[in-house]
Order: structure tokens, then C-alpha cells, then sequence
């Protein structure tokens, strides 16, 4: 009959309706799982380019002791000029790892994009979840920036040290 046949209907509009929350939920979990990774991201690059600024700092100590030791004896040159050329090595590891920082936080910024763009698709919840994935997005900017300025302070150091 037709109230029979409207119920059906009703019963599979309601699973439908259920199987679309279920989606956006799950999509939220992406998203909320997205930004806690962008917040990891961020400490370790910000840990990454704190052990390069020391890493910097020790390679300038490190150059500044050889060039001492060179002006006060002719006969140890040979062993400062050695000295110096491992410092200016380990100054330029330091910038390379201060880089792959940078390429990690862009990795979790690209990762939180794309759990923006699955939240959005999620129709009746997407605008709940909308808040979650700027946050994610924002902690992967703030993320890049610091990994950008680490990169930086760690090429300016290598080229004290140089």
C-alpha cells in the first residue's frame, strides 16, 4: 500500500541520514587526527631547529678556537686548517637538518589540508568540524614558520662559521 510503500521510504532516507553522520563523523576524527599530527610536527621541527642553533653555535666555537690556535702557532696551521674544514661540515649538516624540518612541517601542512577538504565534503556536519580543521591548518602555518625561521638561523650560523 502507499503508507507502507512512504514508511520504506522513510526507513531509508532515515539510514541514509545515519550513514551521512556516521561519514562525518569519522571525517571529524580525520581532522582532529590531522591536527594533533601538525601539532607533533611542529614541536619536533621546533626541537630540530633548537639542537641546530647548538649545533651552530658549537661549529662557531669550534672555528673560532682554530683560528686562534693558528695565529699563535705556525707549526699546528696544518691541524686548525683540519679542525676548521670539520666545522664548516658540521655547520652544513646543521642547515640540512634544519631543511628537513622545513619539508616535514609542509608535509603536515599538506597532510591538514587534505583533512579540510574531506571535513568540508561531509554536507550536514561540515560546518560543525570547519573550526577543527582551521585549527589544523593554523598550527601547520605556525609549524612552517618556525621551521622556516630555524632554517634560516641555521644558515646564517653555518655562514658564521664558515
Amino acid at each position: 500500500s502507499a503508507s507502507a510503500a512512504s514508511a520504506d521510504t522513510a526507513r531509508t532516507a532515515a539510514a541514509a541520514s545515519a550513514a551521512a553522520a556516521k561519514t562525518s563523523e569519522a571525517n571529524a576524527d580525520v581532522s582532529r587526527t590531522a591536527a594533533g599530527d601538525s601539532a607533533a610536527a611542529a614541536a619536533a621541527s621546533a626541537t630540530a631547529a633548537q639542537t641546530s642553533a647548538a649545533r651552530a653555535g658549537a661549529s662557531e666555537t669550534a672555528a673560532k678556537t682554530s683560528e686562534t690556535q693558528a695565529a699563535s702557532s705556525a707549526g699546528d696551521a696544518g691541524a686548525s686548517a683540519t679542525a676548521a674544514a670539520a666545522s664548516e661540515k658540521a655547520a652544513a649538516a646543521s642547515a640540512a637538518a634544519a631543511k628537513t624540518s622545513e619539508t616535514n612541517a609542509a608535509t603536515s601542512a599538506s597532510t591538514a589540508a587534505a583533512s579540510a577538504t574531506a571535513a568540508s565534503s561531509s554536507a550536514s556536519e561540515a560546518s560543525t568540524h570547519a573550526a577543527a580543521s582551521d585549527t589544523s591548518a593554523s598550527l601547520a602555518a605556525q609549524s612552517s614558520t618556525a621551521a622556516g625561521a630555524a632554517a634560516t638561523r641555521a644558515e646564517d650560523a653555518a655562514k658564521r662559521a664558515e
